[in-house]
Parts: structure tokens; C-alpha cells; sequence
């Protein structure tokens, strides 16, 4: 605790918000936004802890910008992820005057940054969100209660590009096309966080070809094993021992939506789908998906459900 309060301004300005955070140890350790989870494990894992729920903490406090914070925290990943880390949390409150935690925290942070990108506030549940944003990584300020009002909750989110982890020469290079589907449909999307997905890659060469227009690609690769989707620039790819299954999920309501999606469900997390390709249709019409479900499934070797 620093004094009343779990976290502490200093009164110099700071110029590296967008570079990362220092840990305050006592050789203190400046760390890039950008630093891949790998090499926070193989460098710094004396500096982290976990958390008995899944978080992932530092054995010290951590300054950002001219702030220095005592929460300081992420979810607990995959030790060899080759990503960096996509989000943090921390939560400021000074004990001693509950005012006074989420005020000061934000009046810091309009001097240094002016103003926010964003601001959404609701009266009735005494709530407030504003953004700010630089180089790619967007703070987000949030305040909710009446009872705890000076507490404050604070979210690096980081939208950068990576594309590296796109890269996928090695497979690329061995690839062959056992069997493919080609579906000419303006209305079929891909999902393409590959931030959230790594199984998401650029397109090989071999698909690029076919991708003229709409086209959207599905293809299997007996000598890999390896079972694809492609439309645009951008691939997915998953080795067949680990998928579970297909599912086909359709919204036709009115209220929500109208349309199809084909889901991925992977070892050994399948209850938790991962979204592949979506249809999106009108009203009647969210059946394409269904459509093709004995296309698929001969085609992909592997159950298709519908949801």
C-alpha cells in the first residue's frame, strides 16, 4: 500500500506511456508493450506470480507513465504464446478518501493526454467510461457506484498490429490439396482477430489463386492433416487431431439478427467454439450453411452439428 492509497502520481510528466511499463524492482525492468508472452516467461519469471483464479500478477509495483500502480494484472496464458499481451487491468483507490482515487487518477491523466477519445457516462448508475488513446494502445477509464466512488478501474487494451503472427511459411511450403470446396457467396464473412485466434493466417500462395472476387476456399490436406478456410488475405488453419467437431449456429429473429455461422470446436476446450465463416442472411433465409452440411462434412472428415 502507498500510504492510504494503492497507487501513486508522480508530479514529472512522463513521454513513454506508449512504450511499455517499468517494474519496480530493485533493478528496476523496462518492458515493451510489445514483448511476446514467451519472452516475459523466459526473461522476467521471477518478477511474475499467478493467482489462485487465473491471473497473472508482478512481484512489484509497476509504473506507467507518471503513475505508479500496485494492481497491476492479466490473465494467466499459454507460457510459449507467441503473442504479447493483449489487455491489463488495475484497479486504483485511495482507503483514506474515497473521493479522492478515482478524481485524481483521471484529472492525471486529462493533463497528460488533454482529453479523451471517447467519453460515456449514465447518470443513473453514477457510471463513466472514457478512452484515451496512443500509439495503438487505448486506456480505458472506468468508474461505476455510489458507495465506492473514488474507486476506479483502469484497462490497457492493446490494438496493435502484429504481423508476424500471421506468418506460416513453414506450412506453406509442404502444403498440398487433397480436397477443396469453393463457394462464390458476397454474403460469407471470415472471422479475423488473429490477435484472439492464432489458428487465423495470411493466405498461402497455393489458395491465393482461387480467391478471385467472393470466393471463399475450404480445403483439406491429407499430407499435413491439416483442414482450411480461407476469403480475402486471410486463412484459418487446424490440424485435424484437434478438432472435435463442427457446429452450425442460426439467428432469425428479428430482434438480434439474421444469419448463420460454422464454428470450430477444439480439443480439448470444444464446449467453447471458435467462429469460422458467417452467413449473413434475411429473414427466412439463414439456411446456407445447412445447405452444404453433407458437402462439409465429406469434405472435412469430421462431424458438423447443427446448433
Amino acid at each position: 500500500m502507498i500510504g492510504s492509497a494503492n497507487y501513486k502520481i508522480l508530479p514529472a510528466p512522463s513521454a513513454d506511456w506508449a512504450e511499455g511499463y517499468e517494474i519496480q524492482s530493485p533493478d528496476k525492468v523496462f518492458i515493451s508493450w510489445d514483448t511476446p508472452i514467451r519472452e516475459m516467461f523466459e526473461n522476467y519469471s521471477h518478477l511474475l506470480k499467478a493467482s489462485a483464479y487465473g491471473e497473472l500478477y508482478f512481484e512489484y509495483p509497476v509504473r506507467i507513465g507518471n503513475m505508479i500502480l500496485e494492481s497491476f494484472q492479466t490473465r494467466f496464458p499459454a507460457q510459449d504464446d507467441p503473442r504479447p499481451f493483449i489487455s491489463f487491468d488495475a484497479h486504483g483507490v485511495d482507503h483514506g478518501q474515497q473521493d479522492k482515487g478515482f478524481s485524481e487518477i483521471y484529472q492525471n491523466l486529462l493533463r497528460q493526454f488533454k482529453q479523451p477519445v471517447a467519453v460515456y457516462k449514465d447518470q443513473s448508475q453514477n457510471l463513466l467510461r472514457s478512452v484515451f488513446h496512443f500509439k495503438g494502445m487505448d486506456l480505458v477509464v472506468y468508474r461505476q457506484g455510489i458507495v465506492d466512488r473514488g474507486y476506479v478501474l483502469l484497462r490497457w487494451n492493446n490494438n496493435r498490429d502484429y504481423p508476424y503472427l500471421m506468418e506460416n511459411a513453414a506450412y506453406e511450403n509442404k502444403m498440398v490439396l487433397s480436397a477443396q470446396l469453393l463457394w462464390r457467396e458476397e454474403r460469407l464473412y471470415l472471422a479475423e482477430d488473429y490477435k484472439r485466434n492464432l489458428c487465423i493466417k495470411q493466405v498461402p500462395p497455393v489458395i491465393r489463386q482461387e480467391l478471385q472476387g467472393d470466393a471463399t476456399v475450404i480445403w483439406r490436406d491429407d499430407r499435413c492433416k491439416m483442414l482450411g478456410f480461407a476469403r480475402g488475405e486471410l486463412a484459418h488453419l487446424y490440424p485435424e487431431a484437434d478438432v472435435e467437431h463442427f457446429s452450425i449456429q442460426k439467428v432469425d429473429d428479428g430482434r438480434i439478427g439474421f444469419g448463420s455461422r460454422l464454428q470450430v470446436h477444439l480439443k480439448p476446450d470444444y464446449w467453447r467454439p471458435c467462429p469460422v465463416l458467417e452467413y449473413i442472411g434475411e429473414p427466412g433465409a439463414v439456411h446456407f450453411f445447412d445447405d452444404h452440411l453433407r458437402d462439409l462434412e465429406e469434405l472435412l472428415q469430421k462431424p458438423v452439428q447443427l446448433k
